[in-house]
């Protein structure tokens, strides 16, 4: 339907551009590994260790208050460093976070995520600032609103196929786990399937990352800025 009407709300051409699908790439990477993986995080501390709601999110702070500082220089950075050495950087970063996360088993406590919690942290804030920059940068004008749209509409697909998919290796290894080894309880068996997600979710953040460095082109923007006005003649003084 895009490519037929005359004014589309997804313009197709826009993916010719290395950078803009990169940043798509990027958005869906980034959305569909770490913020993805952030239910099951929760579920693993609540449902698997114990901790209530509102315990479950002071810890998590450790992760978002690394990401809200880095953000801010991240922000001041990308005015003087080329975006793609901050997104994919910022992604395989995410990537060895989450994989760093893995290794529980039955007797961990929270504490086994805090490195990956921190350095997950630092690897979105580097990411998030300059992909919005990157999503409107590489078009024109009147189109920075439609750009914006289709960056965060990969952003939602990426956490939905992302949960979607996990949710069902989630389910299986679960399965698994609990059948080969019934004396291990619950709790190695969720510790396994989460250690499985981990793994993938840090691969999906590494090949984001990959894409990123690849396909993002400092000379692929285009200037915003109004034009410069032109000097008004002077016209001599009649005597």
């Amino acid at each position: 339907v895009e490519l037929r009407v005359s004014q589309p709300m997804f313009e197709l051409s826009l993916l010719r551009t290395p950078t803009f699908t990169g940043g798509l790439i990027s958005a869906f990477s980034m959305n569909g590994s770490l913020f993805a993986m952030l239910l099951y995080i929760v579920l693993y501390l609540q449902n698997s260790l114990g901790y209530s709601a509102l315990q479950t999110g002071v810890r998590l702070l450790v992760m978002f208050a690394c990401s809200m500082v880095v953000a801010t220089i991240a922000g001041r950075l990308s005015s003087h460093v080329p975006v793609r050495w901050l997104i994919g950087p910022g992604l395989f970063l995410v990537g060895i976070a989450l994989m760093l996360m893995s290794g529980l088993d039955a007797s961990s406590s929270w504490t086994h995520l805090i490195p990956g919690l921190i350095i997950s942290g630092i690897g979105s804030g580097l990411v998030n600032p300059p992909l919005a920059a990157t999503a409107v940068g590489v078009v024109p004008l009147h189109q920075s609103g439609m750009a914006s749209g289709m960056n965060n509409t990969f952003r939602q697909i990426g956490i939905a196929v992302g949960i979607a998919v996990y949710g069902t290796l989630f389910s299986s290894r679960l399965s698994s786990s609990m059948r080969d080894n019934p004396a291990g309880g619950k709790h190695a068996a969720y510790a396994d399937a989460l250690n499985l997600l981990f793994v993938v979710s840090g691969s999906v953040a590494v090949i984001g990352a990959l894409c990123a460095v690849l396909m993002i082109r400092n000379k692929d923007f285009v200037s915003h800025a109004p034009p410069t006005p032109e000097p008004a003649s002077t016209v001599p003084a009649a005597s």
